[in-house]
């Protein structure tokens, strides 16, 4: 998602609501020196917004419905998705109809403009409903695999 945003960055502007505190500067930085000389102009493309709360995110999610025109279709990447509905403090039929708002936000959105959300695997309810509905509610769903190193045999080693 970081190199998407840069990748975005360099043909325009581009909207990036974080949601867990994913969002690295400095990666993004290194990814548009990579590809243009300009880095300020590029970064400056990118309009920033750190949510904290999962009332947060409903709000920024509405601001950005408010704020979209079928005219200047400004792509959305939201990261970590789930991670504000995750909060414990907040009751869980609460956290639900937030989620649900708050996919009825990006569905609106996704009609006049790209839209990419990251979420985190989830293991436990009521996560696993909240990322099912999300995978309901997306057009298209592309599940990373974690990372696993492999190993080489030694040059002199019995396989």
């Amino acid at each position: 998602m970081l190199e998407m945003s840069a990748r975005l960055a360099l043909n325009g502007p581009v909207t990036v609501i974080d949601g867990g505190n994913q969002f690295n500067t400095y990666e993004v930085a290194r990814c548009i020196r990579r590809q243009s000389i300009h880095l300020e102009q590029v970064v400056g493309r990118i309009q920033l917004a750190r949510s904290f709360t999962c009332y947060q995110t409903l709000v920024l999610l509405q601001q950005a419905v408010q704020q979209s025109s079928p005219h200047v279709a400004t792509p959305l990447l939201v990261f970590d998705l789930l991670a504000m509905f995750q909060d414990e403090n907040v009751p869980v039929i609460e956290r639900k109809r937030l989620l649900k708002e708050s996919i009825h936000c990006l569905r609106l959105l996704s009609r006049s403009q790209d839209v990419a959300i990251s979420v985190r695997p989830a293991s436990q309810e009521p996560d696993i409903q909240f990322l099912n509905w999300i995978r309901g509610a997306a057009g298209r769903i592309w599940e990373l695999e974690p990372y696993r190193p492999c190993s080489q045999p030694g040059l002199f080693e019995e396989v």
